[in-house]
Parts: structure tokens; C-alpha cells; sequence
């Protein structure tokens, strides 16, 4: 995967992620792909190829793919069958702070519970960049931790990519569940940068997401 700039993969492979989603029918697949920085798993590990074909397979920097199944999708999380030693970061700005990554977004989708057995908080943001790239941080154990968007799930994914171009103070949602270890909370889908209101809202709430927007 070293030496492969992101943009002129995605030209080369663009009506390969194209058909991906006229075959899948899943509502803007293709961006969400890129998104997600996504690569076909046979021009990366087997014979390179620029013809266009049906891929079935595609991974991400965090080691996760995704398989398609006839026309149904399949997220692996922690894919033990991909060569690590063949994947590279090619995020440029992997490693800044959360707070520079939000001034260089344009939208911002946040979950925050509270697991009651283990008394801690758990909340992810998942900045939607101006570069269309979707950058994911999971509150863990204390700490935030860069993961990938795809933990996200599909449905979810499409939600944020479906309003990217609308100018939003803030949509609040129910969430059954949210990331492990949480069961239930809640979650926000802002415009960046966020107004006010919405900054008071976080800070009641969920003054571990809030303090990065200060």
C-alpha cells in the first residue's frame, strides 16, 4: 500500500466504487467509501488491476473490511486475514488534536451514554472534514482514542453523509444503543462550527465532548 496517494486511487478506481453502489443500492455508498477511506482488497494484496469489476471486498486503515455477499454488506471489524505490514496511513493530518480536526470540518456527528455499571462515560465523535474524509474518536476507559468511522454501522453513516451540505444547528436522536460498552444515550448532528446553543447543550450533557469545541 506505500507510495499510493489516496486521490489517485480513488481516480482509478472510481467506477469500480461506483458500481459498488449501483449494485448494492445503498444510498451515497460511494462517498461513504471514500469517506471511509476504503481500498479494494485485490489491487492492494494481489495483482493490480485497472479494469472495471464488481470488488468485493475492501479494507480500511484500521485493519476492518467490508464484504459484499450477493448484494448485502458486511462489516469485519478487526480483519485478522489482512497483511498489516501492507497498510499505511495516508490521512495527512492523522494525530492532530481533536480541536484543530473540528476547525478543519464541516460537520460533527457525537453519541454520548453512561454505563451505570461501570460508572463511566462513553461518548464517540466523528467529524465529517472539509476534505470529505470522515475522522472517528471513541471515548474510552478516560482516554479518546482515533478509530474507524465504520464502527459507525451503515445506517448511520448514511444519516451523516445524506445531510453534509445541510446547514444544521443540531439534530438530537435516540440512540437503543451506542458503542461499547454503553447500552442507550443519545446523539447530535451539528454543522461546524457549532452555534452557542448547541455548546451549552454539550456542556450539560457531555462535558467531555464539549471541551474540545472551547
Amino acid at each position: 500500500m506505500k507510495n499510493i496517494n489516496i486521490e489517485s486511487l480513488y481516480y482509478l478506481q472510481n467506477k469500480n466504487i461506483n458500481l459498488v453502489q449501483g449494485y448494492t443500492e445503498i444510498p451515497y455508498m460511494a462517498f461513504i467509501m471514500k469517506a471511509c477511506r476504503l481500498k479494494p482488497y485485490s489491487y492492494v494484496f494481489e495483482k493490480r488491476s485497472n479494469n472495471i469489476v464488481l470488488e468485493r471486498k475492501w479494507f480500511d486503515e484500521f485493519y476492518n473490511s467490508l464484504i459484499i455477499k450477493k448484494t448485502k454488506v458486511n462489516i469485519i471489524y478487526n480483519d485478522l486475514t489482512l497483511d498489516r505490514d501492507l497498510i499505511s496511513c495516508t490521512d495527512m493530518y492523522y494525530g492532530l488534536s481533536m480541536n484543530k480536526i473540528s476547525k478543519m470540518s464541516k460537520n460533527v456527528y457525537i453519541t454520548y451514554g453512561h454505563d451505570e455499571d461501570l460508572f463511566q462515560d462513553c461518548a464517540s465523535v466523528s467529524f465529517l472534514g472539509i476534505d470529505n474524509f470522515i475522522r472517528t474518536y471513541v471515548y474510552y476507559y478516560g482516554e479518546w482514542i482515533h478509530t474507524s468511522p465504520l464502527i459507525l454501522g451503515l445506517k448511520t453513516l448514511v444519516y451523516i453523509v445524506s445531510n453534509r451540505n445541510s446547514k444544521l444547528e443540531f439534530q438530537t436522536r435516540l440512540l437503543k444503543s451506542i458503542l461499547v460498552p454503553c447500552t442507550s444515550g443519545r446523539a447530535w448532528l451539528s454543522s461546524l462550527p457549532i452555534e452557542p446553543e448547541f455548546l451549552k447543550t454539550l456542556e450539560r450533557q457531555c462535558g467531555i465532548v464539549a471541551s474540545i469545541f472551547k
